[in-house]
């Protein structure tokens, strides 16, 4: 727990809530009798002594002092390495050994290191347990052979010919001696690149210090910098000889280094400020002269506070040098200003005043420490630049790969408790690609199997598809010349604006001819000068899979390393990429994407909204009606059956049974079945390697058609090519740019920056009262009119998100408002029609008065810790408020419902307007009006991807880089911004780095002003509809989630109350409810803002709520809805009951399922079986009263004070 306090997580332990403890007969691996060699392990390569007793070690361990030519006698080589058993130690071993004894041994033979490699289930030889010796001069490798309970140690002789089969094959081929790492067996050809290896290739080995005196001359001469002339202990010199002091005699009392090396890391500079509680500590590095940056900062400055740089040296090696005035020593990195000014040392952001730098600093300890860039002024305008986009790509290809789901062995464990186990293993085995390109160019398609099992198929599907790329280069290259027509000549002549831009030619504006590069040469635009220079022709090549993040770049990553050329990759973690690139040559690269990343839904989902007329490129290729109606539906596979290479020669389908997922835990219908085999008889396939090929060949030809058709479908009508996108948030963004032709101006002031930042709050979601029933007269037999009549009602509002974006939003010139213009403002006077519009920090006080009123929804949601668990939760609470940033329109509805306002202490000011008005309201009427359900649904997630682009926060990408070079691998290392690395393959490194900088350019003040807006629709609904329209203590909210209510209603008659005063047709959209429902009316249909009722007018019978994301509910009808988060769906569909939620509520049980999963480790994908907690009672967002059913909001009056300790 402290080593995960220490990383930067954010976390601290609050309270441990209880201690489980499992208890098992500790079985230590002990090595004794014998165990033959297996057959697949190279014999001469180890010495196997065939001992009759348990001392197996003694005798492995002798075995390197017989004679290089053994004696083939089993019972003459034991007798002849006992009598070499003298040269060692054995004094306090037991015999069988303990694998833990080991270490005895070493102590009694001082300088002797054992190694001990195993066998993995692949046949592999790995570490077992490395000796922690230094400098060894007997260093001895055993392999350990285990067999049931039974183990057995092996004198390994020749190490290299051990490992020889799972070397890179230019090494299995070599003749010359080979030096291995003996961690990570990766071999070298020289001990020179071993050694640099073992100095720098493992993301265990620490930054070390003690420079001896080699700190850079630009850091020695600094005036404000004190570098010790003792560098062994640089950092307890640095502590000890301060600015203040010359000598350090006597000043070790005055803090522990219990911990602490004389080569001190990084992490141990974290223990020590954990066992001085006075100190904290400051490092900064270099990565040149020129450029200083954080590597880590406090977020307190305690009594002893210490600023230290860490400089690299050209070995590797890092020493600890005390600045003695950071201002001025750091002035001269960041700005150079002459006179005195005060910077943030978590930034790096200056300030001419103290006081300036304190209120800075407030925010900007709340985050990670990062040397922040913004926008220069002048140049951080927001618009549509990305003129190039607005051209389709020539060339895309489609692809995709298919496995062998080869099976894991494994033991069940216990099944009320969590676990994950491995089950399958996939192993790529045949893979399709089909490019997409201009009509003169024939499309190619490529469908391939292994040849074996032992065939790299990857390896194959890189060779093929650079050449690919290769030919789409030679076609780029031939570029034809200017052709114009007299049509075009005339058009050119006439035009008097920029197509694109709309500036008038004259002057600077030079109009030019923009032809068609590919094809006939004809006149396309016509530009300025400076558009067409941005439209400038593509150096990639998109290959797309549909669900490549997910699944196909695990496979393609690890073949990354077929060439040593560049890789740029897009990360969204460590092991999960948005995109990689694969330079080709210098003028083209390749570039892989994530169709499900553009339309989240299943291929079979797509394909199967996809009209009929637009499967141009099936129908190329299946061009027979017969054929065609066979293949444009997704495909039927039995992909667990195929476990090993040989069912691929098997002549006939598996049967029914055996096309069970267990990852959707469900098996294919009688009527999916014979349709796998009519399409078996109908193309003639001899065996399920021929069926295998149709079904891949048919799913990229399905891709194809459905992105062919979104990317038609995005160039008719939002003129952008989403091809040149790794997402469809960016699209929509400068598809919203460009429509609206706004412009928004960038924050160039970080302070506003973290302002708004701490501004955004998500979706409210919350469970205020865990269980209701309904009573009324609709329920038929089940009505109790001896009991009040109550209603249950899940309502929900029309596209929440898109009516807040048809609001106004902050547009450009911010403002920080002056101390005249906060005292004088008047909140009560502000309108959402005002084109000036503010963002204010305050200080609210939540009267006491107001707490039962405010119980089910309180205002102000704030991130805080909550008090129940000490998680970080956004949380609705009634207590008042400090330095709360907050939108003014959110703040004058809270005012106008009895909250207080104490204290306005900033403010930022703005244009605002409702420049997103046009986009939201064009996507919407273009929706009403589509024709198909593709186009539906397309219209609707342009609408709701954008507002993702509007809250992106840049602080959580990560950097990292794909590495196939060991020399930028160690330059990587060396770096004091080195975090972590993962060996994939012996030329295929992940390295990781600290962010140093992070670029600060997303017009973040939208998404805070979106979100802010869109609560108040949902407050007022609650408030200022429902309230006065039943009453406050006739309404219970039972459950919110960001968009949507669940309300228990006290009345006769929730129907006709609705119908009363026309309230349906003011406040509610009934287009849903059935026609002959007197409630029915199209007036409000899809209106942006109203509220419909979910179950269309059906009678919710009874509700339990968990937690946030985890309740149920059913209809009178019979109709059960259920809802768990992270739950898969069938899952929570087959294996999970509503009595659940309910036997887990009232009796407090849990409940566990098995779930089935894909999971990448070191983009090695397996499929998982993980016993998963699904429902549990606990929820820490509100305060449990003791019937275990209703809740209070934290502050609550009621809520005793020795509850909440």
């Amino acid at each position: 727990m402290l080593d995960f306090e220490l990383k930067d997580s954010g976390w601290s332990m609050h309270a441990i809530g209880g201690v489980e403890l499992r208890l098992f007969k500790y079985e230590p691996i002990r090595c004794g009798g014998y165990l033959p060699t297996p057959k697949f392990l190279s014999q001469k390569s180890l010495i196997n002594i065939q001992n009759t007793d348990d001392k197996c070690f003694k005798y492995a361990m002798s075995s390197k002092f017989l004679p290089q030519v053994l004696n083939r006698n089993a019972k003459q080589r034991l007798r002849d390495v006992s009598k070499l058993t003298s040269r060692y130690y054995w004094d306090g071993l037991t015999w069988p050994i303990n694998i833990d004894d080991l270490i005895i041994f070493e102590t009694n033979n001082e300088g002797s290191a054992v190694n001990v490699y195993t066998i993995d289930e692949n046949k592999t030889v790995k570490p077992f347990r490395l000796s922690k010796v230094a400098d060894p001069k007997d260093s001895t490798d055993l392999l350990i052979l285990m067999k049931h309970e039974q183990s057995h140690f092996v004198y390994i002789k020749d190490f290299p010919s051990l490992v020889s089969n799972q070397l890179p094959h230019s090494f299995r081929k070599s003749r010359k001696k080979l030096y291995i790492c003996k961690k990570c067996i990766i071999p070298y050809l020289t001990e020179k690149q071993l050694l640099d290896h073992s100095c720098n290739g493992y993301s265990s080995t620490p930054i070390i210090t003690g420079a001896y005196n080699k700190v850079p001359k630009f850091l020695r001469l600094s005036k404000f910098l004190t570098v010790t002339e003792n560098s062994l202990k640089s950092f307890e010199h640095c502590i000890l000889k301060n600015k203040t002091t010359t000598e350090t005699s006597g000043l070790e009392k005055n803090f522990t280094f219990k911990g602490i090396s004389d080569n001190t890391t990084l992490k141990e500079i974290n223990v020590f400020e954990k066992n001085n509680a006075n100190v904290s500590i400051n490092i900064f590095g270099f990565e040149n002269k020129k450029n200083v940056v954080i590597l880590k900062a406090c977020q307190k400055e305690k009594e002893h506070h210490f600023d230290l740089v860490l400089s690299m040296i050209d070995t590797g090696v890092h020493h600890y040098s005390y600045i003695t005035n950071f201002s001025k020593f750091i002035n001269r990195f960041i700005n150079k200003h002459k006179g005195t000014i005060y910077v943030c040392k978590m930034c790096f952001s200056s300030f001419k005043f103290e006081n300036n730098l304190l209120k800075h600093r407030e925010l900007c300890k709340l985050e990670k420490p990062v040397i922040a860039v913004l926008p220069e002024p002048g140049k951080n305008i927001m618009k549509f630049k990305n003129i190039q986009n607005q051209e389709r790509i020539p060339f895309a290809i489609y692809a995709d790969f298919e496995c062998l789901l080869k099976k894991v062995d494994a033991c069940e464990p216990c099944p009320e408790k969590s676990f994950t186990l491995t089950t399958h293993k996939h192993i790529p085995f045949s893979f399709a690609y089909y490019v997409v390109g201009p009509e003169d160019v024939e499309n190619s398609f490529v469908v391939y199997t292994a040849k074996d099992e032992s065939e790299d198929v990857v390896e194959v599907f890189f060779e093929k598809l650079v050449e690919e790329v290769k030919q789409i280069e030679a076609y780029y290259e031939k570029q034809v010349p200017l052709n114009l027509s007299p049509a075009d000549e005339i058009k050119f002549q006439q035009t008097t604006e920029c197509e694109q831009c709309h500036k008038s030619f004259g002057g600077k504006i030079i109009k030019v001819r923009d032809h068609y590069h590919y094809g006939d040469g004809s006149l396309r635009s016509v530009l300025c000068q400076q558009c067409n220079l941005l439209l400038r022709n593509t150096k990639f090549v998109p290959v797309f899979f549909h669900n490549f993040s997910g699944y196909d770049s695990h496979l393609i990553t690890r073949g990354l390393d077929y060439d040593g050329k560049g890789i740029k990759l897009v990360p969204s973690s460590t092991e999960k990429y948005i995109s990689f690139s694969k330079i080709v040559s210098s003028k083209i690269s390749i570039r892989f994407l994530d169709s499900f990343r553009f339309m989240s839904a299943s291929l079979d989902q797509l394909s199967s909204i996809l009209p009929k007329e637009k499967f141009h490129h099936m129908k190329k290729h299946f061009n027979s009606p017969s054929d065609f109606d066979l293949v444009k539906r997704k495909g039927i596979f039995c992909y667990e059956y195929m476990d090993n290479y040989s069912k691929l020669k098997e002549i006939k389908l598996p049967c029914l049974e055996e096309f069970y997922s267990s990852l959707n835990d469900s098996n294919i219908s009688p009527e999916d079945y014979m349709q796998a085999n009519i399409v078996w008889d109908h193309f003639k396939c001899k065996k399920i390697e021929d069926y295998a090929e149709l079904y891949l060949k048919t799913d990229v030809l399905l891709l194809a058609d459905v992105f062919e058709s979104f990317r038609s479908f995005c160039l008719d009508v939002y003129k952008l090519d989403p091809a040149w996108y790794y997402s469809i948030p960016g699209v929509s963004l400068d598809s919203m740019l460009k429509n609206t032709s706004v412009e928004l101006e960038l924050l160039t002031d970080y302070d506003m920056y973290l302002f708004f930042e701490n501004a955004i709050r998500g979706g409210i979601t919350q469970c205020n009262q865990k269980y209701a029933e309904a009573n009324n007269k609709y329920m038929e037999s089940e009505y109790d009119d001896k009991s009040p009549s109550s209603f249950l009602m899940y309502l929900d509002a029309n596209n929440l998100y898109g009516y807040s974006m048809i609001q106004k939003h902050p547009q450009h010139s911010f403002q920080w408002m002056s101390e005249e213009e906060l005292s004088s403002i008047d909140i009560s006077k502000l309108t959402p029609e005002d084109d000036i519009g503010f963002y204010l920090e305050v200080d609210v006080e939540y009267p006491s008065s107001l707490h039962n009123l405010h119980s089910d929804l309180p205002f102000f949601c704030e991130k805080k810790k909550s008090p129940v668990s000490g998680a970080q939760k956004l949380l609705t609470t009634v207590e008042n408020k400090e330095k709360y940033i907050v939108h003014y329109l959110t703040l004058k509805q809270a005012l106008e419902h009895g909250l207080k306002l104490k204290k306005i202490h900033r403010g930022i000011k703005f244009f605002q307007s409702n420049y997103l008005t046009s986009y939201i309201n064009l996507n919407t009427e273009l929706r009403k009006n589509a024709k198909d359900d593709f186009s539906k649904d397309l219209y609707k997630l342009f609408n709701n991807s954008m507002y993702g682009k509007l809250i992106e926060s840049v602080r959580k990408r990560v950097n990292v880089k794909l590495q196939t070079s060991w020399n930028n691998i160690r330059k990587d290392i060396a770096k004091p911004t080195f975090e972590d690395l993962k060996i994939f393959k012996e030329n295929l490194v992940l390295v990781q780095m600290q962010r140093t900088k992070i670029k600060f350019d997303k017009p973040i003040f939208a998404g805070a002003s979106i979100l802010d807006q869109s609560k108040n629709l949902m407050y007022k609904f609650h408030y200022e509809s429902m309230i006065p329209k039943f009453g406050s203590e006739a309404v219970n909210l039972l459950y919110m989630d960001t968009d949507s209510f669940f309300y228990q209603i006290k009345t006769e008659d929730l129907y006709k109350d609705l119908e009363k005063d026309d309230f349906h047709m003011k406040e509610l959209d009934t287009s849903d409810y059935p026609q002959n429902h007197f409630l029915h009316s199209n007036n409000n249909k899809k209106v942006l803002g109203m509220f419909k009722d979910e179950l269309c007018g059906e009678v919710m019978k009874e509700f339990v709520g968990l937690a946030s994301k985890l309740y149920s509910f059913t209809t009178v009808k019979g109709k059960v809805v259920k809802k768990a988060k992270g739950v898969k769906k069938n899952v929570t569909k087959r294996q999970i009951s509503f009595e659940d939620y309910k036997r887990c509520l009232l009796e407090n049980k849990q409940l566990y399922r098995k779930m089935v999963n894909f999971k990448s480790t070191n983009h090695n994908i397996e499929t998982t079986c993980t016993n998963k907690l699904v429902l549990n009672n606990f929820d820490d967002k509100r305060f449990l009263l003791q019937n275990g059913i209703n809740t209070l909001p934290f502050g609550h009056i009621d809520i005793p004070v020795e509850r909440m300790e």
